[in-house]
């Protein structure tokens, strides 16, 4: 963090002014503030927060910081590098780097991990602090400052205390939150005022005037204890200016201009020159001005300095006018000289240009009134404003310029553009390139037409258009080469646009070579992850991964769509079997807020993640496809649809809606064949293949397999070249072709071993099938073949045991609600089920896998009233009726694989991979509940919900044995359903909340927690009536039911809904 991006002089405390009176209200309402951890102080201009707040700190023992905000912070990154800087100031154990999550973000990246961070890094701070911020009304309407405060004080360490001065309340929807549980303590204007007593000690005491009660009352109802008025008002007196009021009251704002007015011309004419001079620079110094104005006027600071009333003492020499004041002098330089305005404010843009003061030297040239003066600027500054991130500001000013000035600066059509692109706004951003290269083509400017055509390059890179790009970047290459004076970097740059082009057109090896002729460096390649791009498609997925993972977290570089590090790293895991990395890498993207086109491609990767992780729940990730693509079609970016279309295939496919499915797949190869996407294309074929084996036509599968590896091969994707050898083997196994089998696995095997592709057959992958059930039996086919050199390998990788027999499929059970089992997604019908004591037997065996059971139990369990010899019987008929349903295609002497034996006792098979749903319901309950951060929480939550089926077992409800597990099956059904409602209470879904709790109450109307979330959720909705009839509810059935009232925290918040009400009330009649 550079000391020359901040202005050290916002990060101290103002010196009150030796004429501040101390009140004894307003700092007792201040250390109330304190107690209450979080502070917001809130009134008008000229009220006296800073000067009461400074007073009250510089007195208080508590070590505290302070950040002035001004309107330049009003991006994100200002904002924290000062608010960071200030607390290091005071506290220097305080790590900005850290708070920061360890880098500091780039421009418009994602900032969802920042407040987490920030607010670790301030638990290293022990002892009681508090954490100033002044002035915050001049950044409350930039959304990532609101939601870094919201999420700061939603988890703020007890021993840290904030506090937010403001002209208005920040509108943070967790301040109802913080005030219903007493965090939060407001300080309003009221308290500020003065009062008659006050008014009368303040003349007396600082003024040495005593007052008669009439001229206080004349003072109070004119100035309605305004306190700037009120001191102008004293300062008249003190300096003999006393003249009799006026007989009608004027506004205040009025008000003030008259006393300023009064002021300002009671002075001589040059402290009144030398206030509009340091009335140019928002903050100014003895330095500053000794190096902008000269000797003298450094010597009439000082003068002014100690007897002016509205120069404000900000520490280290600097100060600034009271924001009211600074007004009126700009105000005042309009009317007597507007010329040396104009002339003084270019001087200081050109003096802070001069001193790398950017951001200050392009406020100069704005406030100076002169469009073609500020345009020069910002032409020659826009690409510094860019790379800050500050797109909305630039585009504000762009849009105010007239439209001769831009066309005079055409190359801020450019600028426009890249605001634009950044932004996802592809067609304006087109436009705005597009102005900008005819412009430049009639002045002959060949680099500004290769910048603008390149610019249009990008936007088809973005939006993974390669065949759109090619024409462009050919055009943009040609002009720089042809332009005079060409930088090398934007040779190189452009060349490396070239280079990703062909990676988006599946020519990775390609890409490969040119880069390498065009010597581009490793930093220039880095961009965008150009590198790590053409290692992906090259099947290189280690190298790949290494440096995804080194650059996770540095966000140096702009937001760039699917290149995202993030993305990729989310579609590498899925392809390497890591479903957990993939999601929480692709959470990131979807929490970032950057682009739509980001948050559509996230969610893509995110579904993929979720089906690899739970094959079962289909629900989960085709809402996160369906909303991709929804969210492309509204971008008319209907290229990015392909990746999801595939999602929707495999998932259709899973469902055995094979048409459905292979329409979806039609509609991704046809987008990425008008865009001659090969890779992406051979992918999809990957998927058909699948696809084709889930309907059992093997050639079908074998002809879309061939088709992939083909253009794999263009490619020089080993990894792609591997997969479908995998299908090619997969078709010809279950065709019980050999002919084929053999060579298509052993091209798989020696794929798979020379690249370290292992993990293809330890777990479930994105190319892979979904079960590794299928893999064992074709490896375990090979090796008992004797002629495959790879099957030993892989054999040894998956721990393929010799002499066991492994079926080619999966199985799921559903336990609860009707009882299903499911083979490799198709449902067992019932017809395959001899005996109702075999599902029965296989329900216990999957409630009680991880133990072997002893036949005892299992007899006395399902035929508690049989006699040993019967049970017994019973047993065996049920079991080997069980085996005949599991694994039908089993020889009657081969061991079975699903169900192990040791002795008299039973167990599931550990290496089955048998999955249940009640094993599902329980794992994302548990991990919902657990959960810290709200939205997933929820989706965790919802998760669960969908997986809930009803009773365990419920086609038996009198079974005995299961009711133990029964009743602790429906006791996390309900604890589920209680957090999710306290879950969307958290996020402010208040209709969801009422839903919620109104199912606990369906199923338990003791259950007291759903009434609190029902009072306080009607409360939030403004049916402050029904919540009162909640609570009435409540303590109704609590009295017929268990005879009690209900606890003291339900009680408190119905008194607080009454409280409202009443005051509702009052304020319908006072109306």
């Amino acid at each position: 963090m550079s000391e020359q991006e901040l202005i050290m002089t916002k990060l101290f405390a103002p010196v009150p002014p030796s004429s501040y009176m101390p009140r004894a209200g307003l700092n007792r309402a201040f250390r109330r503030g304190l107690d209450a951890q979080t502070m917001i102080v809130h009134s008008g201009a000229g009220y006296g927060k800073s000067s009461g707040l400074a007073r009250f700190f510089a007195d208080h023992p508590i070590r505290y910081s302070w950040y002035t905000v001004s309107a330049e912070d009003d991006d994100l990154l200002p904002f924290l590098r000062h608010l960071f800087r200030s607390i290091q100031l005071a506290n220097p154990a305080f790590d900005p780097e850290a708070a920061f999550g360890g880098n500091e973000p780039a421009p418009g990246r994602a900032v969802a991990g920042i407040p987490g961070a920030f607010v670790n890094e301030l638990m290293k701070i022990r002892e009681p602090f508090a954490i100033v911020i002044d002035d915050f009304h001049h950044v409350d309407h930039v959304f990532e400052i609101d939601f870094f405060m919201e999420k700061v004080l939603e988890f703020l360490p007890p021993q840290i205390r904030i506090v937010v001065a403001s002209r208005m309340k920040p509108k943070w929807s967790v301040l109802p939150r913080l005030k219903l549980s007493g965090r939060l303590y407001e300080v309003g204007e009221e308290i500020f005022r003065f009062s008659r007593d006050e008014i009368e000690v303040y003349f007396e005491d600082y003024f040495g005037r005593r007052l008669d009660a009439a001229v206080a009352d004349q003072i109070l109802t004119l100035t309605e204890g305004w306190a700037i008025a009120v001191r102008l008002m004293a300062d008249q007196i003190r300096d003999g200016q006393e003249r009799e009021e006026p007989v009608l009251k004027p506004a205040l704002a009025d008000l003030f201009s008259y006393l300023s007015e009064d002021v300002f011309n009671w002075m001589p004419a040059d402290d009144q020159e030398a206030l509009l001079e340091f009335s140019i620079f928002p903050a100014f110094s003895d330095s500053l001005v000794r190096a902008f104005y000269g000797k003298a006027r450094a010597e009439k600071l000082e003068q002014l300095s100690g007897r002016h009333v509205f120069i404000q003492p900000l520490g280290s020499g600097s100060y600034r006018f009271h924001a009211l004041f600074q007004q009126f002098l700009e105000e005042k330089w309009d009317d007597i000289r507007p010329g040396r305005f104009e002339e003084l404010q270019k001087k200081a843009a050109h003096f802070c240009a001069d001193r790398g003061e950017t951001t200050q030297a392009l406020n100069h040239a704005e406030k100076s009134g002169d469009p073609i003066f500020f345009a020069r600027f910002l032409d020659a500054h826009a690409h510094e404003v860019v790379k800050e991130g500050k797109f909305d500001w630039l585009l504000d000013r762009l849009k105010n310029l007239p439209g001769q000035v831009k066309e005079a600066w055409y190359g801020l059509y450019y600028h426009e553009g890249e605001c634009f692109r950044y932004r996802a706004f592809y067609e304006k951003a087109k436009q705005s390139y597009m102005r900008c290269a005819a412009l430049a083509d009639q002045e002959g400017d060949r680099l500004m037409v290769s910048r603008a055509h390149a610019g249009i390059a990008h936007i088809y890179l973005d939006t993974i258009q390669p065949g759109r790009a090619e024409p462009y970047l050919r055009k943009a290459i040609v002009e720089a080469e042809s332009g005079e004076g060409t930088d090398q970097k934007v040779m190189s740059r452009l060349k490396r646009q070239y280079a990703e082009n062909l990676v988006n057109l599946g020519r990775a090896a390609e890409a490969d070579r040119w880069a390498a002729e065009a010597r581009l460096d490793a930093e220039v390649l880095s961009e965008g992850n150009l590198d790590v791009r053409i290692f992906l498609r090259r099947g290189l997925l280690d190298e790949a991964l290494q440096l995804l993972e080194r650059r996770s977290g540095n966000t140096i570089h702009l937001p760039d769509s699917h290149r995202e590090t993030d993305l990729l790293l989310s579609f590498i895991y899925s392809l390497n079997g890591e479903a957990t990395r993939a999601k929480e890498a692709a959470g990131k993207g979807i929490r970032g807020g950057q682009s739509a086109f980001v948050g559509a491609v996230a969610r893509i990767r995110k579904g993929h993640a979720e089906f690899l992780e739970d094959p079962y729940d289909l629900r989960t990730p085709e809402r996160l496809y369906l909303d991709a693509i929804g969210i492309m079609e509204e971008l008319n970016v209907t290229r990015g649809t392909a990746e999801a279309y595939l999602g929707l295939a495999i998932l259709r496919a899973a469902e055995g809606r094979f048409d459905e499915a292979l329409s979806c797949a039609e509609k991704g190869l046809a987008e990425t064949g008008s865009v001659d996407d090969q890779w992406l294309s051979a992918v999809i074929l990957t998927g058909i293949s699948v696809i084709r084996a889930r309907m059992e036509a093997w050639e079908k599968s074998r002809e879309a397999a061939e088709k992939a590896r083909s253009l794999f091969m263009r490619s020089g994707d080993s990894f792609g070249r591997m997969a479908t050898a995998f299908w090619l083997a997969h078709a010809a196994y279950h065709a019980g072709d050999d002919v084929r089998f053999l060579p298509a696995f052993e091209e798989f095997g020696s794929l798979l071993t020379g690249h370290g592709y292992d993990f293809f057959i330890r777990s479930r992958t994105l190319m892979a099938p979904i079960g590794m059930e299928a893999v064992r039996a074709m490896i375990v086919h090979a090796r008992e073949s004797g002629v495959s050199e790879s099957a030993v390998r892989l054999a040894e990788i998956i721990g393929a045991e010799t002499g066991v027999r492994y079926p080619a499929y999966s199985l799921f059970v559903r336990l609860s609600g009707p009882f299903i089992l499911y083979r490799d997604g198709r449902e067992v019908p019932d017809r395959e089920w001899k005996r109702d004591k075999s599902k029965e037997l296989l329900a216990y065996l999957c409630l009680n896998r991880d133990r072997y059971i002893p036949k005892e139990e299992l007899l006395q369990a399902l035929w508690p009233e049989a006699d040993e010899k019967s049970a017994d019987r019973d047993f065996k008929v049920a079991l080997n009726a069980l085996l005949k349903v599991l694994e039908p295609e089993r020889n009657a002497r081969e061991e079975p694989f699903f169900i192990s034996r040791r002795k008299t006792m039973y167990r599931l098979n550990p290496e089955s991979r048998l999955v249940t749903d009640a094993e599902l319901f329980r794992k994302y309950a548990e991990s919902g509940i657990r959960e810290r951060r709200a939205e997933d929480a929820k989706e965790k939550l919802q998760k669960a919900l969908n997986r809930y089926g009803g009773t365990l077992f419920a086609e038996k409800p009198a079974t005995d044995w299961i009711r133990t597990e029964r009743e602790a099956h429906a006791r996390l059904q309900m604890n589920v359903m209680e957090r999710m409602a306290q879950t969307c209470t958290r996020l402010e879904e208040y209709d969801e909340v009422i839903k919620w709790a109104e199912k606990l109450l369906e199923a338990d109307e003791t259950r007291e927690e759903a009434y609190r979330l029902l009072i306080y959720a009607n409360y939030r909705l403004g049916r402050r009536f029904r919540a009162i009839r909640w609570y009435e509810t409540c303590r109704d059935i609590f009295d017929r039911e268990l005879g009690i009232e209900p606890m003291e925290s339900t009680i408190r918040m119905y008194e607080m809904v009454l409280e409202a009400t009443e005051a509702a009330e009052e304020f319908i009649q006072e109306s």
